[in-house]
């Protein structure tokens, strides 16, 4: 109110300028009205510099959104494919205006820009038009990862076409390089005042070698401290680090991705968003430790946006959108909310589609996108596999949102300490079941009740929780 005030303030001083300047008047009555004015021009400069103190004292803020994988496996060129090139638009339709309206988006470009030479190719070694990326581009994505078992699938020549077209479509990408130089630098995006830092790694390229001279191309995850290292030297406000790691549709990170996590944020990563699995894992908003530290989001697996496969939860995804502020030199995660996914494949009519919808528009809207019964059913379960698993706390359908807020939690739902603490629980829920069978524990040889025979009793199984 304050501002649209001296706004106000200011127009009405320019009419009054104005009037009184276009009479012509003595010298002493000029003093007198320069006199009157030179206050109300006094005042305005103060209102502006006020105003302008104000803006700089506003804590600056941003919304950063992630998505998964983005496959495109030979079905879904299959439903591209036009008379004059591929149309994959219609696949982005639905969370066009969620993408975009992020001030940056972010997902696992998980796939090659092959050229055409040999065709194009789904799974195992991915071949993609040029319209695919187009298309992600289009639907409001502005920075990919491209560090994955899939960036050598047409080897070299391919990974440097991929990073070539996708930069000549003004996106930013991480984790391949064309040149050693290249792979030197840190990428860091503005986004409204804020400095944000891009480093992504994989775990390997699916046994295609990388030749011994380019071995730069490809950024893997031996090199995350050193590349963590480089980004804190440019003093980034936020780093962002987008692993390729962990167990293929696992629902659970194992021990080993929980150890490289911890080394991530003690690395001095504020957001962990890892893909691999295929699958979504849960995702978590760790409150700090201490006062002095920011929340960090945490995504064990973001699973498929788009792609062809069916298996139940490999057809769900989800988008993840946190808001960071700004705040003098102080940059903070001050909520994050996620949106789960779901990939059509075929309407109910039997016509084949492959396009991403939130989960809530596919079921509060089933004749609008030809939803089938049996992906009705579908979808129920996985609103249910969804909040129960991925969130922690099943939320009844007739509750079902867009998004969902993710809550801070002090207790890190999964961790290396929490994973020894339930092993080791479970390694004593097996002592105790095998002492319930015999004191004289599993496989030993007792004397039998009769003429001194001698018994041997069944080992007892090991159970694992």
């Amino acid at each position: 109110m304050m501002i649209s005030g001296s706004f106000a303030l200011q127009r009405h001083a320019r009419e009054r300028a104005k009037r009184l300047c276009a009479v012509q008047l003595p010298i002493a009555s000029r003093r007198n009205v320069v006199k009157k004015i030179l206050p109300v021009f006094l005042l305005l400069f103060v209102c502006a510099l006020a105003g302008a103190s104000r803006a700089q004292d506003r804590p600056a803020r941003a919304t950063l959104l992630f998505a998964g994988d983005l496959m495109a496996h030979s079905p879904q060129l299959a439903v591209a494919r036009r008379k004059k090139g591929y149309d994959f638009a219609p696949s982005f339709a639905a969370v066009k205006p969620i993408v975009s309206a992020a001030d940056l988006a972010v997902a696992n470009f998980e796939t090659t820009l092959g050229g055409g030479r040999g065709g194009y190719t789904g799974y195992p070694c991915f071949s993609t038009p040029d319209e695919y990326a187009q298309a992600v581009k289009n639907a409001g994505f502005d920075v990919l990862t491209t560090a994955n078992n899939h960036c050598m699938d047409r080897r070299f020549a391919g990974l440097e076409r991929t990073v070539r077209r996708l930069r000549e479509l003004s996106f930013d990408t991480c984790g391949t390089y064309a040149s050693s130089d290249d792979r030197e630098r840190v990428l860091v995006r503005d986004a409204n005042g804020i400095r944000i830092a891009f480093l992504s790694w994989t775990y390997g390229t699916n046994g295609i070698p990388v030749a011994s001279d380019k071995k730069w191309s490809v950024a893997r995850l031996e090199a995350a401290s050193e590349d963590m290292a480089r980004a804190r030297a440019l003093s980034p406000d936020l780093v962002v680090a987008l692993p390729h790691i962990g167990t293929e549709y696992l629902l659970t990170p194992p021990r080993s991705v929980m150890s490289f996590v911890e080394k991530l944020l003690s690395w001095g990563a504020q957001l962990v968003i890892a893909s691999h699995p295929h699958v979504v894992q849960p995702l978590e908003l760790r409150a700090p430790r201490s006062n002095d530290r920011s929340p960090a989001v945490v995504a064990w697996s973001m699973g498929n946006f788009i792609s062809n496969q069916r298996p139940a939860p490999r057809d769900m995804g989800v988008i993840a959108r946190v808001t960071v502020e700004k705040s003098g030199d102080v940059t903070r995660v001050v909520s994050a909310d996620v949106i789960p996914t779901w990939v059509q494949v075929r309407t109910a009519k039997g016509a084949r589609v492959s396009r991403v919808l939130p989960l809530l528009s596919a079921l509060k809207n089933p004749a609008a996108f030809q939803i089938s019964a049996a992906d009705l059913r579908r979808l129920r379960q996985a609103h249910f596999d969804f909040t129960g698993r991925v969130l922690g706390k099943a939320v009844p359908l007739k509750n079902a949102r867009l998004a969902y807020a993710l809550e801070a939690s002090s207790e890190d739902r999964f961790s290396t300490a929490k994973f020894d603490e339930r092993a080791l629980a479970a390694k004593k829920r097996a002592g105790l079941k095998a002492a319930e069978s015999g004191k004289d524990g599993p496989g030993r040889v007792q004397k039998g009740k009769r003429g001194g025979r001698r018994s041997k009793r069944r080992p007892v199984r090991n159970i694992q929780s």
